[in-house]
């Protein structure tokens, strides 16, 4: 199969038929488990897809790998490109993709043998935009194929768009299912004008929430069919308080969003979701606890007096219950809030 290299033209030995999902794979330092990864893609038991391997300048043997996988199954396309993040990696295998729906998994993470089958199957017969399994963690001392093993019965749900997006918000629902992109099914025409944030970390949290506005029907199917590897040595496991402030833009982004469009309660939702994040970080680094660029730090310190503030005008504060905010919001009112606080808890009163 074809090889790519920081080009979109495509080798002759690419097959004119059109797949019906795209698989896409952005790798990089994954040589420790890109063949796992790939081998549970290729035993599907749904099998008209084709794979995209996207060696985003990977330093390690994944080029090669990727290379040999190519050379032993004609569905697999390749495409080497300079190092451009997770992000470039996705868009470019977007932009090479062919398929009606877009499923995109990392290079360390596993599906299930008929987790395709399963999804296609639900989308079909409910005509949705979008549909997903469920996630299912694991390390290194774990079996993946064990902790996703099938059970009876299989529930599916079907919610809107706008359902999904109150379920960011909602711990009980485990918001990390909705808000990542892998393991799932997009329609691919809810891509268009949408691209991963370049350059950017938590870039699922910048993206995830514009394809759900823009589904009208959305399947969960209750059934763990995706393995996501909890890699002590990855990216989410050694955050910094700059890197997280890639999240703060995105949420800062994703309330923009929803005031713009005059969605309330997501609006809402969103403010107090940021105000409650954000707060920790804040606080390192009002303490020096952890360096970080002086912009940066303005930068958040601005979103949160201006999250604060955007907050009470909405009427959606509570004094007693997030005096915190009230706290690191103006901290030069701490005196008066302290009187405040006194005088209510006197009282007995919230506001």
């Amino acid at each position: 199969m074809p090889v790519i290299n920081d080009s979109n033209k495509l080798g002759n030995e690419r097959s004119d038929r059109m797949p019906t999902i795209s698989v896409i794979v952005p790798v990089y330092k994954a040589e420790a488990y890109l063949d796992r990864c790939v081998k549970s893609i290729l035993a599907q038991t749904y099998t008209d897809f084709e794979l995209i391997l996207v060696d985003d300048g990977s330093p390690d043997n994944c080029p090669a790998m990727c290379d040999a996988w190519a050379e032993q199954d004609n569905r697999i396309t390749v495409i080497h490109q300079a190092n451009g993040g997770l992000s470039a990696a996705r868009n470019a295998g977007i932009a090479a993709s062919r398929g009606m729906y877009l499923c995109f998994v990392d290079s360390d993470d596993v599906i299930r043998a008929d987790a395709l089958s399963l999804l296609m199957e639900a989308l079909i017969r409910k005509e949705a935009d979008v549909v997903m399994g469920q996630l299912v963690r694991f390390t290194e001392d774990d079996e993946p194929a064990e902790l996703m093993a099938p059970r009876n019965g299989v529930a599916v749900t079907v919610l809107s768009g706008t359902e999904i997006l109150h379920s960011f918000f909602d711990l009980d629902r485990s918001p990390s299912r909705f808000v990542s992109a892998c393991g799932k099914l997009f329609r691919r025409s809810l891509f268009d004008g949408i691209d991963f944030p370049v350059g950017r970390l938590f870039e699922d949290e910048f993206t995830t929430y514009r394809l759900y506005a823009r589904s009208e029907r959305i399947v969960l199917v209750e059934a763990p069919l995706y393995g996501y590897f909890d890699n002590y040595g990855g990216i989410t496991r050694n955050l910094t308080v700059e890197k997280r402030c890639d999240e703060y833009d995105a949420q800062w982004v994703r309330l923009t969003f929803f005031r713009e469009r005059n969605h309330t309660e997501l609006y809402h939702k969103a403010l107090l979701a940021f105000l409650q994040t954000a707060r920790w970080d804040l606080i390192a680094c009002r303490k020096g606890s952890e360096p970080i660029d002086i912009d940066r730090r303005k930068r958040l310190e601005g979103q949160y007096v201006e999250a604060f503030s955007l907050a009470r005008r909405e009427g959606i504060l509570d004094f007693m219950t997030h005096y915190d905010y009230y706290v690191l919001a103006k901290p030069h009112a701490i005196p008066l809030w302290r009187i405040r606080r006194k005088i209510l808890l006197w009282f007995g009163g919230k506001r």
